[in-house]
């Protein structure tokens, strides 16, 4: 089963005809960024990275609240050179929109090198803000919160014949039961 987040990314990279996108959730206990998805240039590399709220542009974006489109991140105090230099890619422009969730910021939409000449290019706050309204309905499900095994567990189960989905069941019930 495909992971929501990364679906996200990969029609908001499309959308945007951008180089990369990533969503980084905000992990209070430890008062920083992770990025839990990535598609396009450095996505391998950036994905499961944490960053400090303190450093870098989406780091701004997540204490602020606002959205920020910056066309030369080099030139920009906020940046991390060093983070953007270590997945290999180092985006000419950038656009990180915050992914707001009942309580706050859970997160950061980062958009880099998007196609700033296409068409409606003008409204790219606003796409990216609906991007960014999709990963929150989809960080605050409880189903994504639940621990990958027992997603791939759930999927095994939906897809199994009858007869084996039972005989399935029936050894969960009993894992969870001596789990205790």
């Amino acid at each position: 089963m495909p992971d929501p987040l990364q679906l996200v990314v990969d029609e908001a990279r499309a959308a945007f005809g951008a180089a990369a996108c990533s969503v980084a959730e905000l992990d209070e206990d430890e008062g920083g960024l992770v990025y839990r998805a990535a598609s396009g240039s450095g996505a391998d590399a950036i994905v499961g990275v944490r960053l400090p709220v303190t450093r870098g542009i989406a780091g701004w974006v997540a204490v602020s609240g606002q959205p920020l489109m910056v066309s030369d991140p080099a030139t920009d105090r906020r940046f991390a050179r060093d983070v953007a230099e270590s997945t290999a890619f180092v985006p000419r422009n950038l656009l990180a929109a915050p992914i707001m969730g009942p309580e706050g910021v859970l997160g950061v939409l980062s958009v880099l090198d998007r196609d700033a000449d296409r068409a409606d290019a003008g409204r790219d706050l606003h796409l990216a803000a609906s991007f960014a309204a999709r990963a929150a309905a989809l960080m605050t499900e409880p189903t994504l919160r639940r621990p990958p095994e027992l997603l791939a567990l759930a999927d095994l189960l939906r897809r199994a014949e009858p007869a084996e989905r039972e005989r399935l069941r029936e050894a969960v019930r009993e894992l969870l039961a001596e789990l205790g």
